[in-house]
């Protein structure tokens, strides 16, 4: 039996709305041969689509917990399931989200001439929005049965580097680091290449490297994992989105990452798997994500993607999603 494994992310569980709905779903995905299934329940405009007592609760929700069902019908049938947490992405609208509701100054946001200008993104400096986050993993590790917690948008948004998110947090932490105001004046010459881009970069990292710590610390004394959907481009995206994810790796917090390798061309998956079986040295299991939609690619160049990942080292892969899936890839994937 080969050990190369293959995961599916589920953007969106409303198209199901009763409970023989998702059943049949979760027997789907099992049928066309995956071991893991990411059912999105913290989308990224704040909404819960399970029943949390810490976030709010989409509409539609009222009569069976979506999430509780799939876990079960997927635990009958061997497939695991990580629930996946848009973290700190959120919806200009807060109308969803109970962080921006209690905390609106968690909000990231730009200067510009006009004034503040806000950002669809919870600010990770803020010790609301890391707690907040945190607390929706813990409640779905505590009363569900799952296999572990995914993370996607587990980043600051990057905005304009150097200077990103401009909120008050952000500015009074870089002026202490510094003594300069947080603006592009603030990184001189080739602004990347300026002094004060050092402490900025280091600090804005350790933010959601925090939450990523928190949450596996809380995995872990419950026996269960934490997997990570990361930006392909690392170092890029230590240094514009705050996503350490190789120290994530070398530290043991991250349990699975997913590069999300969004690329038609299967010879560049091959090439950036190399690079993150290279930087990440064994210490977490790496499957890429690739993109599929019935209609956009063919299943040819899809398996020439994930044969590529593989003979490049990948442990598995995951597709992205569920409302591209076909039978005709999934005969394929069962090839692998």
């Amino acid at each position: 039996m080969s050990n190369f494994r293959k995961g599916l992310w589920l953007h969106h569980l409303g198209p199901f709305q009763t409970p023989d709905a998702v059943r049949a779903m979760v027997n789907r995905v099992r049928e066309w041969g995956f071991d893991l299934l990411i059912p999105c329940v913290k989308l990224y405009d704040g909404w819960c689509d399970y029943h949390s007592r810490v976030g709010i609760v989409r509409p539609g929700w009222e009569e069976f917990d979506p999430l509780l069902v799939l876990a079960e019908e997927a635990n009958a049938l061997g497939l695991e399931v990580h629930p996946w947490s848009c973290v700190f992405v959120e919806s200009l609208n807060p109308e969803g989200s109970a962080l921006m509701q209690a905390h609106p100054e968690a909000r990231a946001v730009k200067l510009t001439d006009r004034g503040p200008e806000p950002q669809g993104w919870a600010c990770p400096s803020h010790q609301a929005a890391r707690d907040y986050n945190v607390a929706i993993c813990e409640e779905i590790l505590e009363n569900y049965p799952v296999q572990g917690m995914h993370l996607d948008y587990i980043r600051n948004g990057g905005f304009q580097i150097p200077e990103g998110c401009q909120c008050e947090v952000c500015r009074a932490a870089f002026r202490e680091m510094t003594g300069a105001e947080l603006t592009s004046e603030a990184f001189p010459g080739i602004s990347q290449a300026a002094q004060n881009y050092v402490p900025l970069t280091r600090w804005r990292a350790a933010q959601v490297t925090e939450v990523v710590r928190r949450v596996h610390e809380a995995a872990a004394a419950r026996g269960k994992v934490v997997s990570a959907a990361v930006f392909s481009n690392f170092p890029i995206a230590y240094f514009d989105q705050g996503q350490d994810w190789v120290t994530w790796a070398h530290q043991g917090i991250v349990d699975y990452l997913f590069p999300m390798t969004y690329i038609a061309l299967p010879e560049v998956v091959g090439w950036w798997t190399e690079c993150y079986v290279a930087i990440v040295k064994g210490t977490a299991p790496v499957w890429p994500g690739l993109c599929y939609f019935r209609d956009c690619l063919s299943v040819e160049t899809m398996t020439e993607q994930i044969a590529a990942a593989k003979q490049a080292g990948a442990d598995g892969v995951v597709i992205f999603e569920y409302t591209g899936m076909s039978d005709e890839l999934a005969r394929a994937l069962q090839t692998f």
